[in-house]
């Protein structure tokens, strides 16, 4: 047996999942993977851990929890003096913290214990500056407040044993930093702060709130990453960036508002944020990203602006429990993967203006029944509802002239194929395009076309199912 499925097993017959702590990467993500994903089954299980995730996925559900409490404000912890302020709890032993920062200016760092300050001074907010270690008397619970005179950023290395820069023991790569960055609880960014840089809080495991305040304009790519036990984050609307994995991994954020003011968000961005319920994307936002938000399993609503031309590839691949989505009609593209295993899709509109459904871009989705394929698409990619075993019915426009590898195979449940607005017989691509026909569902042709239909190439697979109408 794996360790992941001893801890699978553990956790359903042990202690309530709403009490459980984890103490690994392995344990968080196990806990919060498949948070009220609202399947009814589970769809081809390929192992015993993929049964046993799925019953832990109930179980969370049934029980309420979900690895913690969400919505709210993240700001109510808030000093509100107008500097920034890191809540630490450090354990025996580990007393020796150093702070990285950037900054133009000066930076006084209090730290919290009535010792003498440190001062940090520099020219720029993407260099980082750092204090000697503290010797803090003993371990315990300390609030280090930094206050600027001009400006300050925050920054890290996405590379092993170092990551944030705000809470280390050493400067170089040292196993010791993650001691430390993982003292960080809460944080408040305050005045003079003008952006949260390239993973600025990367790995703070146990940081759970922060209150950024008006004046940071962009949170960088990585920035919150791997934040396991993140439940609440206030966003101002000065920022007008989010950058690739900014909170890729924040396996218990279960709600965030994105302000008015961001127009960019990077791939990635909220990929394995499993706990995430619902997101309400800003107008002036132009597409979604490669894997902005996949792996989202409790995601259940959306909400995608008018602005949005392009849904890239993987954009919300495995959101276990999205059951509705409206596409706007400006979206002239929907590339692969970009809805494959929401299981729990039962209706999407393809508007008229999408000239392109990418590769399996609705593979797996159990539930969807009905679609609709728009005059505007002329050809139907490789896989693209492959597996959509509840599908009943598709109306397929007449400009489509493409049909790929595999596109309805494993519909079984598909009743009627309507082609009957066509002029032309379309190219089919394989022999497979419906594997696994239904023996009763027809193939809806008009009668002028249909000595030619089942003539054409690889048509003749389905002969017994095209009916001339």
């Amino acid at each position: 047996m794996s360790k992941q499925t001893e801890l699978l097993t553990a956790l359903l017959n042990g202690e309530p999942i709403e009490d459980f702590k984890p103490k690994s990467r392995m344990e968080a993500y196990l806990k919060n993977c498949c948070l009220a994903c609202g399947c009814d089954g589970l769809p081809e299980p390929i192992s015993e851990s993929d049964v046993l995730m799925y019953q832990l996925a109930e179980k969370i559900a049934n029980s309420g929890g979900g690895g913690g409490s969400g919505g709210g404000n993240g700001d109510d912890f808030a000093i509100g003096d107008g500097n920034t302020h890191l809540w630490i709890s450090l354990p025996e032993g580990r007393t020796s913290p150093m702070v990285g920062v950037c900054p133009n200016g000066t930076v006084t760092v209090d730290w919290g214990d009535g010792t003498e300050p440190d001062v940090l001074t520099g020219t720029s907010t993407t260099a980082v500056k750092w204090t000697p270690n503290h010797q803090y008397a003993k371990a315990g619970d300390y609030v280090i407040t930094l206050t600027v005179d001009g400006e300050m950023g925050f920054s890290g290395e996405n590379a092993s044993d170092k990551y944030s820069c705000i809470l280390r023991y050493s400067a170089s790569a040292n196993k010791t930093n993650n001691a430390y960055r993982t003292a960080l609880e809460k944080v408040e960014v305050g005045r003079g702060v003008t952006s949260i840089g390239s993973s600025a809080f990367n790995c703070c495991n146990a940081l759970e709130k922060v209150a950024i305040h008006a004046g940071a304009t962009s949170i960088g790519s990585s920035a919150f990453m791997e934040c396991y036990a993140l439940k609440n984050i206030t966003i101002p609307e000065s920022v007008n960036s989010i950058g690739g994995s900014a909170f890729s991994g924040c396996y218990v954020l279960e709600n965030i508002t994105i302000p008015e003011s961001v127009n960019s968000i990077g791939d990635y961005a909220f990929n394995d944020c499993h706990a995430l319920k619902n997101i309400v994307i800003p107008d002036g936002v132009t597409s979604i990203a490669a894997r902005a938000f996949s792996c989202c399993y409790a995601l259940k609503n959306i909400t995608i602006p008018d602005s949005v031309t392009i849904i890239n590839s993987y954009a919300f691949d495995g959101c276990y429990a999205l059951e509705n989505i409206n596409i706007p009609e400006g979206v002239t593209k929907i590339s692969s993967y970009a809805f494959n295993k929401c299981y729990a899709l039962k209706n999407i509109n393809i508007p008229e203006g999408v000239t392109v459904i990418g590769g399996s871009s609705f593979y797996n989705c159990f539930n969807l029944e009905k679609i609709t394929i728009p005059n505007s698409v002329t050809s139907i990619d490789y896989y693209v509802f492959n597996n959509c075993h509840a599908l009943e019915s598709v109306v397929i426009h007449n400009n489509l002239t493409y049909i790929g590898t595999g596109v309805f195979a494993g519909c079984f449940g598909v009743k009627v194929y309507d082609f009957t607005s066509h002029t032309a017989v379309p190219t089919l691509s394989n022999t497979n395009a419906f594997q696994n026909i239904s023996p009763d569902c027809e193939i809806r042709v008009p009668a002028a076309l249909y000595d030619e239909w089942i003539a054409a190439t690889n048509w003749a697979t389905y002969a017994s199912n095209i009916v001339a109408v």
